[in-house]
């Protein structure tokens, strides 16, 4: 079976002590995604990822260096009906822009990872989020402890 070669970004952030997924909706559904497209013939997977955050989110940042994750799906026969692999990136958001090439089409929010666990469809993509939420660093208390001595 031959798939088509995907890549999918997660942009993070860390805002108020917190971790936030940055989501937008899908041209087709209207369902909320992370940025996600087919990898072009003269491109490795890790720049597509950077490719369609831009694109999709108007987001820059840190992309990491290897795929967090790998899933594959089936598109819908109205849409082809073709089989996907998709290699999933991770993006820590440094930059937002005013202005990106899809910025009319989309609607984008920032929401906590329970909420993106939630909101995407795909189980093993669910996965992965659920895994990269846990073994990202949490935020260092302002709490100072006191050792015993």
């Amino acid at each position: 079976m031959e798939y088509r070669k995907q890549s999918c970004v997660i942009p993070y952030r860390r805002h108020k002590g917190k971790i936030e997924i940055l989501l937008l909706t899908s041209l087709s559904t209207g369902r909320y995604v992370l940025p996600k497209g087919t990898v072009e013939p003269d491109m490795k997977a890790r720049h597509s990822a950077e490719k369609e955050a831009y694109e999709e989110a108007g987001v820059k940042g840190i992309l990491s260096k290897r795929i967090i994750g790998e899933y594959n799906y089936k598109k819908p026969p109205q849409k082809g009906g073709y089989h996907c692999r998709v290699k999933v990136f991770a993006l820590e958001v440094r930059e937002e822009l005013d202005e990106w090439p899809e910025m009319d089409k989309r609607t984008k929010m920032w929401v906590s990872p329970a909420k993106a666990i939630k909101s995407v469809k795909e189980k093993k993509l669910k996965k992965i989020l659920i895994s990269f939420t846990e073994t990202l660093p949490r935020p260092k208390s302002k709490k100072t402890s006191k050792t015993e001595e």
